[in-house]
């Protein structure tokens, strides 16, 4: 017998004239009978390719010679993704018994690895925890085995306050996409509430005890999302400065708004714009008179609720403007 193998008996055996005479090749662990060769032919179809095999000399007559050469076994290692479309599987192929297979998960944009599976089974590892995304093992039979992955989570924050920027308590925030509801989750003491959600376009709506309500939109895409919620009092639709009025027209409008205030005489007056995540839209300053005749273009950003901050020497005014 050749490495990796064994032949019984072994050796020069002597044998009765006329009778049989059975030898049992047997292959290593991981090995195979590679081919088999009696006097001088090559019994490959018989053998190869087997474990183990039994050869027989019938009515033995003559002298004989039995020959056996053994091959390491080959094992395909078949790694698949799902679903369709989320990511890719490094690794797969054809692997030598012994060898270290070294399969790897790679999500597309958007997405992230979830657990291994073979068949129906949740491959773990040695803690007993799932697989991670590297998944090394030594190759010792076929196996088919498949990568899941699920849409990535991003954490977005909401933060309610009043006017005047504290917080606001139990606010009820609904979360939908179309006409399904995804969630409805609650601000706690500092006015914040925080939701995982998968990439995609959203709606919301907030509503609170003494407040009109407030909605809006937002695009997720792959970083967590903080929005800012400005809520007004009920019946009040700006906040009145000490020494003047605040008066905005028309709102709802079609992105021009005219602006109108009576601030205090001789000092600035600086005006912002600010979309519901916070992002600063516009900026205008203004020195004299203390009263302000200004027309606000917001045409060039998406419709949507946006709150126009006026800062008169320290004094703030807000209001919500609506881009129809």
């Amino acid at each position: 017998a050749g490495e990796n193998g064994s032949i019984d008996p072994e050796g020069e055996t002597e044998v009765t004239y006329n009778t049989d005479a059975a030898f049992l090749i047997t292959a290593d662990e991981g090995y195979h009978i590679s081919r088999l060769r009696i006097d001088d032919l090559y019994n490959i179809n018989d053998a190869a390719g087997f474990p183990e095999y039994t050869y027989t000399f019938e009515a033995v007559a003559n002298d004989h010679t039995i020959e056996a050469t053994f091959a390491v076994n080959s094992y395909y290692i078949s790694a698949i993704i799902s679903p369709e479309g989320t990511g890719q599987v490094l690794g797969g192929g054809y692997y030598d018994h012994g060898s270290e297979v070294r399969l790897e998960a790679n999500p597309w944009p958007g997405y992230r690895f979830d657990h291994w599976k073979e068949g129906d089974e949740v491959i773990t590892g040695e803690d007993g925890a799932p697989a991670g995304a590297v998944y090394e093992f030594i190759a010792t039979a076929g196996r088919e085995l498949t990568a899941f992955f699920k849409e990535m989570d991003y954490v977005v924050t909401f933060t309610v306050v009043k006017e005047n920027e504290s917080p606001v308590t139990g606010a009820t925030i609904t979360v939908s996409q179309g006409t399904d509801e995804v969630a409805v989750i609650t601000t706690g003491s500092d006015g914040k509430a925080s939701i995982p959600l998968v990439p995609g376009s959203y709606d919301y709506a907030v509503t609170a005890e003494e407040f009109e309500d407030d909605s809006g939109n937002f695009n997720l895409s792959d970083m967590d999302l903080e929005i800012t919620v400005t809520m007004l009092h009920t019946g009040i639709t700006g906040v009145s400065p000490p020494n003047g009025r605040i008066m905005v027209y028309p709102n709802p409008g079609d992105g021009l708004f005219h602006v109108e205030y009576e601030g205090t005489e001789g000092t600035g007056l600086k005006t912002e714009v600010m979309s519901v995540t916070g992002n600063l839209v516009y900026v205008g300053e203004f020195h004299g008179t203390g009263n302000l005749r200004e027309t606000i273009d917001l045409r060039h950003v998406s419709r949507g609720v946006y709150f126009l901050r006026v800062n008169d020497n320290g004094r703030i005014s807000t209001l919500k403007l609506i881009f129809r």
